[in-house]
């Protein structure tokens, strides 16, 4: 939409200045012609580089971000997952815990429900059955005594975040399994759309896990 467009650039100028709007305008065909599963790994590129901007400015780049993602009342995947890099690689000051999580799988049931729904939903936006489907066959691998239940909270952005951390306290085995499980929801039907590689590579970043070998990205029809 060239006029929310528009009016996302001049939020950047007001925000960040003059030189780094233009900065922006002149990325702008670079950005379009970045085919879509690579957005996420292009700017994870650019994170050793914004580490070293002051705390500040970090801040100020993360509120940013966030409202040019809410400039249309709504949050889809990518910006979700952009969002929680950056929340994760700008802010989080990883230097002051511990990043080998205590936590059993048991302790993050609803998290993991929310996760693992919001996956499957992507992965089938338009098939309520392939959806749980897909979503069983990755909580069945993580063989919980009282596993989730299948659904996609009205507000799945906000509880995914805070689910994401929570999953974060895992113990490093169990993010492994998490992860393996994620990679089980995704290849139930043998395709990989956009959305669940960012989902998925979102979940690998965070947990500190290598990112497992995927499928060829198949783009997926969008929900009716």
């Amino acid at each position: 939409d060239p006029t929310r467009r528009g009016r996302q650039v001049e939020v950047v100028g007001t925000t960040l200045g003059a030189t780094v709007r233009a900065e922006v305008e002149a990325a702008e065909g670079l950005a379009t012609g970045l085919p879509l599963q690579l957005r996420l790994p292009a700017i994870q590129e650019l994170f050793p580089a914004l580490r070293r901007l002051p705390r500040a400015e970090r801040v100020a780049l993360a509120g940013l971000l966030g409202r040019l993602a809410e400039a249309d009342g709504r949050i889809d995947v990518f910006e979700f997952c952009l969002g929680r890099l950056v929340f994760n690689a700008l802010l989080d000051e990883l230097e002051s815990r511990d990043p080998h999580g205590l936590r059993g799988l048991a302790t993050s049931q609803r998290a993991l429900g929310v996760l693992f729904s919001v996956l499957a939903r992507h992965g089938a936006p338009a098939d309520d059955g392939a959806a749980r489907a897909a979503f069983d066959a990755g909580i069945r691998k993580l063989a919980l005594r009282h596993p989730p239940g299948f659904g996609v909270p009205e507000a799945w952005p906000r509880e995914l975040w805070g689910g994401l951390s929570r999953i974060q306290q895992l113990f490093p085995a169990a993010k492994r399994a998490v992860v393996e499980a994620l990679v089980e929801t995704i290849s139930h039907d043998g395709r990989l759309s956009v959305d669940e590689a960012e989902l998925l590579r979102t979940a690998c970043a965070l947990l500190q896990c290598p990112l497992p070998p995927l499928l060829p990205v198949v783009e997926r029809p969008a929900a009716p």
